[in-house]
C-alpha cells in the first residue's frame, strides 16, 4: 500500500509519530508530507506545499494525521483518492470545552466547530482513540457512525519500555508526566500528596502547561515538602523517570473529556510494567479492568486517589500483578506494529468497497 502522509502538527508530536512508525513497521509504502516547525502557519503552508509538489506520484490514498482538520477539505479538492483521516480529537471540545482558551457562542467557536464536522464528512474513514470519543463525534457533529473507527493511541515501544527496576529506599515514588492541560487534573495530585505527607510517599511531577502555575502555587500554600516539580522534559528523557518509580499515575480532572479519552501517559506506564492509578471512566473502562491491569479511583477526588496510592503502597503483591497484567495488556493490544495493522486491516477493507 502507497500512501502519502500529511500532517498539521510536527511527525515527532506522540500521535504521529506512533501511527508513522506503525505503518512502517507492517510495511506501507509512506511519503511524508511534514514539518517540525513550532508555528501552526508555518507547517500548515509547508505540508501543503510538499503535498502540491508530491500528489503526482502514484499512491493509494492519503492519511491526514493530527492535526488535519484544516487539511482535510484543502486535500480533498485535489484529490478523488480515499482520504484516511486521523482527527485524534476535536478542536472545537479541546480549545471552547476543556482548555476554555476560546469563548463559546464566538465567531472562532464557531469556526473550530464547522472544521471538525466538515473535515469528518469529507474523509472516507475518521480514527479516534476510544469508543467514547466517537460517541461525542456522531452526537456533536452529527456524522455518521460508519465512518469512525477506533485505534488505540498506544505508545513508542522504541523508548517504553521495561528497564532495570528501581532500588527499594524508604520512600515510595509516584510519578507524573503531562502538560497540564485541565483534563489531567494535576491539582487533585497536589491534594493527594497533601493527604499522604506523613505516609513515606515522594511524588515526582514532570512537565509544565496550562494549569502549572495553580499546582505549584496550591503545592506552596499547603507547604508540601514530598513533591517536587521537575519541569518540562523532552519526550526521550520520559522513560528514565518512570523507570525510578513505583506507581505512574494517567489522569483525574473534571472536565468532560476526561471522560472521553485515554491518555499517552497511560500507556507509556503501562508499557514500562508499572502499575498504573487513573480515574475510573467509561473511556478507561473500554481498555482496562480495575485491580487486574489498573487501580482505579473516582474522578476529580482527591481522597480516592490518596486511597489507591496508599493501597498500592501497603500492598507490594498488588502492586507486583497489576504492573505485569498492565505489560500483557499493552503488549497484546497497544503495542505500535499492533496498532498498524489494526489500521491497515481498515483501510484495506475501505479500498476494496471502492475497488482500488
Amino acid at each position: 500500500m502507497k500512501l502519502l502522509f500529511i500532517c498539521g502538527r510536527e511527525p515527532a508530536y506522540a500521535r504521529n509519530n506512533i501511527i508513522i512508525k506503525a505503518l512502517k513497521k507492517n510495511k506501507v509504502d509512506l511519503t511524508l508530507c511534514t514539518s517540525s516547525s513550532k508555528n501552526p502557519f508555518i507547517i500548515h503552508l509547508i505540508v501543503l506545499l510538499k503535498f502540491f509538489f508530491k500528489m503526482h506520484k502514484r499512491y493509494d490514498a492519503v492519511f491526514v494525521g493530527f492535526y488535519g482538520q484544516l487539511l482535510v477539505p484543502i486535500i480533498r479538492l485535489f484529490t478523488k483518492k480515499p482520504i484516511f483521516f486521523d482527527a485524534f480529537m476535536s478542536a472545537y471540545d479541546t480549545m471552547v470545552i476543556d482548555k476554555r482558551r476560546v469563548r463559546r457562542g464566538s465567531v472562532i467557536a464557531g469556526f473550530l466547530h464547522y472544521i471538525d464536522k466538515k473535515s469528518c464528512q469529507l474523509a472516507d474513514l475518521v480514527f479516534l482513540d476510544t469508543n467514547q470519543h466517537i460517541d461525542y463525534f456522531v452526537k456533536e457533529f452529527k456524522v455518521p457512525r460508519r465512518k469512525f473507527r477506533r485505534i488505540l493511541i498506544g505508545a513508542d515501544d522504541d523508548i517504553f519500555y521495561p528497564k532495570a527496576q528501581r532500588k527499594q529506599g524508604s520512600d515510595l515514588v509516584v510519578e507524573f508526566h503531562g502538560n497540564f492541560i485541565p483534563l489531567q487534573g494535576a491539582e487533585y495530585i497536589v491534594k493527594a500528596a497533601k493527604i499522604l505527607e506523613e505516609e513515606n510517599i515522594e511524588f515526582m511531577v514532570i512537565g509544565s502547561g496550562q494549569t502549572f502555575s495553580k499546582c505549584f502555587s496550591l503545592s506552596k500554600e499547603l507547604k508540601l515538602d514530598n513533591i517536587n516539580f521537575i519541569g518540562r522534559k523532552n519526550p526521550t528523557e520520559i522513560p528514565r523517570y518512570i523507570s525510578s518509580s513505583d506507581i505512574g499515575l494517567g489522569i483525574f480532572g473534571s472536565t468532560e473529556k476526561t471522560k472521553r479519552v485515554i491518555p499517552n501517559k497511560s500507556y507509556e506506564i503501562i508499557a514500562m510494567m508499572k502499575p498504573l492509578v487513573t480515574a475510573d471512566t467509561k473511556a478507561s473502562r473500554e481498555l482496562f479492568v480495575n485491580k487486574e491491569n489498573v487501580l482505579f479511583c473516582n474522578v476529580a477526588d482527591e481522597k480516592s486517589l490518596a486511597e489507591a496510592i496508599l493501597t498500592l503502597k501497603n500492598n507490594v503483591k498488588l502492586r507486583e500483578r497489576i504492573a505485569k497484567k498492565g505489560y500483557y495488556l499493552f503488549k497484546n493490544k497497544c503495542s505500535v506494529k499492533l496498532i498498524g495493522e489494526q489500521i491497515i486491516g481498515f483501510m484495506e477493507s475501505c479500498l476494496k468497497l471502492r475497488n482500488i
